[in-house]
């Protein structure tokens, strides 16, 4: 039988095992600590597993780990201590600013994002980060990785922004060409969207390399001879300055010479073409050749005083009476009308073309019209804009029309107060209400003012439907109460279609409530259409 001194002596052994177990946790904790701390003499000299290597970088580049390192100081390397974590004579060295793969990776990312969802200031700070981020070989190699596996042309072309050099440029300018050449020669039209904008660039990029110099003659001449793609062709004239060592002239002679490609095309290739000749008279009589009297327009837009390419492009007296002579000897009205219209761009003589244009403007012929609005251009005193006002004044409405139009166009402000009195005196309402539509766009800091005047009930029916036309988009309010109250039909008609072209969502009660309750059927289907469209 146990006596009672032993049991309290029992107790006390078998109390002693939970202790026992919550002391070795903490002891196995601090050993674990103890190894996870205990410094590793080679760690810091073993680069990690997907460090770029030098190889991967180019004869410039350093692996990531190496370029983190520091460099020693000129004349202190044997008195620099000793670091733990390089060997025993081995000097630690001075930072070098460089990133990691991992930040370009995230900054490609945060770019495709922001391009994605349309935020320009996430896409402008990104793209900067990334064209200044160092070393440049490390961050180009991961662009054109990611350029790679891209399949959003937006995206794509945004990262090709980034990269560092335009030797990269080209190279991937390149890689895309070798990729899809039928895209960039017009025999394959699969665009996928927003893929020919980037081919542009990329083109372009092309037209501006250094190498493979009979690969882009080649290809060049491909575009110009098959006359497509049409984006190529644009891409060409808007850059041909970049593109003139790999054209040949026979090439955009016969380009200019066709006509399967719309003609504001060909005109850009204009430039190209004249500044191959020695002198301004061979040129004018190149210009004489039917297949090329189209382009004076286009030639006379090249006209400056200030154009230092070639002395050809000088708004010289003989040019203006090559124009002269080419819009006299032509049948084809609508050419010779922009040929007029060119002429009031170019800095001819002050006289001699106001001679020329009142020639125009006193013959009686089909382009009598164009002389007359190129008059108002450029006249040059409040006097000479009086002959407009005559003119807009009389019988012939062709003319009239032509003489405001003028006035509308004029650089001098005493032309306002022309147009005010062809509104005051005028015969003819058209024209009166040309004349009111040409001082509203001239004045677009009083225009509510004016509109409000000529709304008012006692002015003419067809000066306030001008009037109504005018009107502000953010005056719903005055616009509805002209819909429904007016007492002149016209201008209630008027009210009624401008609400419909704002295509304001909110307007289907107002337009289904006039359908239902208006008591003029015209109106009614009027306000019925422009609900429907509405739903």
């Amino acid at each position: 039988m146990e006596t009672p001194e032993q049991m309290p002596q029992e107790k006390r052994r078998l109390n002693a095992w939970p202790l026992l177990f919550c002391v070795l946790p903490v002891v196995i904790a601090f050993a674990l600590i103890s190894l996870i701390n205990r410094p590793a003499s080679n760690v810091g000299n073993e680069p990690r597993a997907n460090t770029a290597t030098a190889a991967d970088l180019g004869s410039r580049g350093m692996p990531v780990a190496a370029a983190n390192r520091q460099t020693p100081a000129a004349g202190n390397s044997e008195s620099a201590p000793p670091s733990n974590s390089a060997p025993m004579g081995e000097p630690e060295s001075p930072a070098v600013a460089g990133v990691t793969e991992r930040e370009i990776e995230i900054h490609i990312k945060n770019l495709k994002f922001a391009v994605q969802h349309n935020n320009a200031k996430g896409v402008t700070l990104e793209t900067n980060w990334l064209r200044n981020a160092k070393p440049p070989e490390l961050v180009a190699r991961m662009l054109l990785a990611a350029l790679e596996i891209e399949s959003d042309a937006t995206v794509r072309l945004a990262q090709y922004g980034c990269l560092p050099s335009s030797e990269n440029r080209e190279a991937w300018a390149f890689q895309t060409y070798d990729k899809s050449p039928g895209k960039f020669l017009g025999t394959d039209e699969n665009y996928s969207q927003g893929e020919i904008p980037e081919l542009s660039v990329y083109l372009n990029a092309i037209g501006r390399g250094q190498t493979r110099e009979q690969d882009r003659i080649s290809l060049v001449r491909a575009i110009l001879q098959s006359q497509k793609p049409l984006w190529a062709l644009e891409v060409l004239g808007a850059n041909m300055a970049d593109f003139r060592p790999w054209v040949y002239d026979g090439d955009i002679d016969e380009f200019l010479k066709s006509t399967r490609t719309e003609l504001n095309v060909r005109e850009q290739f204009v430039h190209e073409w004249a500044r191959r000749f020695e002198s301004q008279d061979k040129l004018i009589a190149a210009m004489g050749a039917p297949e090329f009297v189209q382009y004076w327009p286009a030639l006379l837009k090249l006209l400056t005083d200030t154009w230092k390419d070639a002395p050809i492009f000088s708004a010289s007296t003989r040019m203006l009476d090559a124009a002269k002579a080419a819009i006299a000897a032509g049948n084809d009205t609508a050419l010779k009308s922009r040929i007029i219209e060119a002429l009031g761009n170019c800095p001819f003589e002050g006289a001699r073309l106001r001679d020329a244009v009142q020639a125009g403007m006193n013959a009686q012929g089909p382009n009598r019209g164009d002389y007359i609005v190129l008059w108002g251009r450029i006249a040059g005193a409040s006097e000479e804009l009086k002959r407009l006002t005559v003119v807009a004044g009389g019988t012939d409405s062709d003319a009239a029309r032509a003489a405001i139009n003028g006035l509308r166009q004029s650089r001098l402000k005493s032309a306002d107060d022309e147009l005010k009195d062809v509104l005051q005196h005028g015969a003819n309402s058209g024209v009166k209400g040309d004349a009111l539509a040409a001082l509203l766009e001239r004045n677009p800091q009083t225009r509510d003012l004016l509109v409000d005047e000529y709304l008012n009930e006692d002015k003419p029916a067809s000066l306030r439907v001008v009037s109504v036309s005018y009107l502000s988009d953010n005056r719903l309010d005055k616009l509805k109460d002209l819909g429904e109250n007016d007492p002149e039909l016209r201008v209630r008609e008027a009210a009624i279609n401008r609400l419909g072209a704002l295509k304001d969502k909110s307007l289907r009660t107002w337009f289904t409530r006039v359908s239902r309750s208006d008591p003029i059927p015209v109106l009614r289907q009027l306000a019925k259409k422009y609900a429907a469209e509405l739903e």
